[in-house]
């Protein structure tokens, strides 16, 4: 099904969060890997995080687009996110859906980052491997998301 891969920089609270919110996918079956991609420099705190979620850690050279690309390994499914992302209630059961209904096709989460102007933000994206692979994978210059959104095209569904 889904691996899910989850950006992350410095922070253990931003981890924990979007960590605990792959639980729900998780304890559906929907979520069969998670990866925590982390700076080459990465603290301890981070691994034993991901070590106690039990989620694969890995510590990466590079930009976002880099550690992207060298963690989204293998899998049918790839969901990638940053660490401190909250995905929505119920987005397992919205992706679920999808692949159900929509297997060839990406889709974005979309929701709000916080703050008071912050407006609709990309949280994350589901992607299927075979879509992901076509399109060239993460580049080493893409900074978050949205470059791959923009590869993508209408092959994106929001």
């Amino acid at each position: 099904m889904i691996r899910a891969v989850v950006l992350c920089t410095d922070s253990v609270q931003a981890l924990a969060h979007s960590l605990s919110d792959l639980v729900p996918g998780a304890v559906e079956g929907i979520v069969k890997r998670v990866t925590v991609a982390a700076p080459a420099d990465g603290a301890e705190p981070l691994f034993e995080v991901a070590d106690d979620a039990g989620a694969a850690f890995q510590r990466l050279d590079g930009s976002f687009g880099a550690r992207a690309a060298a963690a989204s390994g293998s899998g049918d499914w790839l969901l990638v996110l940053e660490a401190g992302t909250r995905l929505p209630l119920n987005w397992h059961a919205a992706a679920a859906d999808h692949l159900r209904r929509r297997p060839g096709q990406a889709a974005v989460f979309l929701g709000d980052k916080g703050g008071l102007l912050s407006g609709r933000a990309l949280l994350a994206l589901l992607i299927p491997r075979a879509l992901y692979d076509k399109s060239g994978g993460f580049a080493a210059a893409d900074a978050d998301l949205k470059p791959m959104l923009r590869r993508l095209g209408k092959a994106a569904r929001l």
